[in-house]
């Protein structure tokens, strides 16, 4: 059994050519990246002429992390039947820290509330979204925004937007935070902002769950469960969705507490490394078992 991960890379290609000269069982996790957004855009469609659009029809399975990215492999033809759905995961424990935890003096944030954003700074992650409907609707509310996530080429244009709306010292950039870092900058915001314009699934949301923090999060998530089980709200991926959204939520602290609890229940229960750990497991085995059972029937 070989496992794939990812798309738009030689290794893949390379592997691939490998395990069909074997005749070699193979599965692939895409991981959110079947979409061809961003640069490279002619660079991608040949490579899913030559050899993209073969290595996802001939997995043995194709893993999606939502159903959502699950219609997107219905261009190269996939069976149903060859989809499975296993979710990204995490480790709760790993965020068990204590709120603020000197979080605010090390990053030199004001004791106020905030609304965060963690992510790469990338058209595709619409930091760019969610910088403008801040700045649109900061009079309604006292939150400051913190953005955290190594820069893509956005960095300067978010900030001339901050100094055009005169929201500087309200918005604050601290580039790539990892670890405890990550984690105390949840437990310290009173929102996580998921403003993406495509996204497979949402690992920054679970993470956020851990802490019992709400997230509002865009409809190109996959995620849309976050509102159905109360722990959120879901809106569509534009700079006025968000703003009503930001202006709402940010009014009620006592609803945003209770949708921070639901869905960290909701994320504890349903979305451990372990729980989909033994979803891989099953399906390797059923993979295998099915390959046993064809062979055998060769010679029967």
């Amino acid at each position: 059994m070989v496992h794939l991960m990812g798309h738009w890379t030689i290794l893949n290609a390379l592997v691939y050519a490998c395990v069909r000269r074997r005749r070699k069982p193979y599965v692939i996790c895409p991981a959110g990246t079947i979409p061809i957004f961003g640069r490279s855009r002619r660079i991608k469609s040949l490579y899913n002429f030559f050899v993209g659009d073969a290595i996802i029809r001939n997995a043995a399975r194709c893993i999606v992390t939502t159903r959502l990215e699950g219609t997107q492999l219905e261009q190269f033809g996939v069976r149903p039947s060859a989809i499975a759905i296993i979710a990204n995961g995490i480790s709760p424990a790993e965020y068990g820290v204590d709120v603020d935890a000197g979080f605010r003096e090390a990053h030199g944030i004001p004791d106020v509330p905030l609304v965060l954003f963690m992510g790469r700074l990338n058209p595709i992650k619409g930091p760019d979204l969610l910088v403008r409907a801040f700045c649109a609707s900061k009079q309604c509310f006292p939150h400051h925004l913190v953005l955290a996530g190594p820069d893509e080429g956005m960095r300067a244009g978010l900030e001339a937007i901050v100094r055009e709306n005169n929201a500087v010292g309200r918005v604050h950039f601290l580039g790539y935070i990892g670890g405890s870092e990550k984690a105390k900058a949840y437990c310290t915001s009173d929102l996580l902002v998921v403003p993406s314009r495509s996204e497979a699934m949402s690992i920054v949301a679970l993470e956020a769950g851990a802490t019992a923090t709400p997230v509002l999060l865009t409809d190109q998530c996959g995620f849309d469960e976050v509102a159905r089980v109360g722990g959120g709200r879901v809106v569509s991926a534009s700079v006025e969705s968000l703003q009503q959204a930001l202006v709402e939520l940010l009014s009620d602290p006592a609803a945003l507490a209770t949708m921070g609890q639901n869905l960290k229940r909701h994320v504890c229960q349903h979305y451990t490394w372990e729980q989909q750990a033994i979803k891989h497991i099953d399906m390797y085995r059923d993979i295998l078992n099915q390959r046993r059972a064809d062979n055998g029937s060769q010679y029967a």
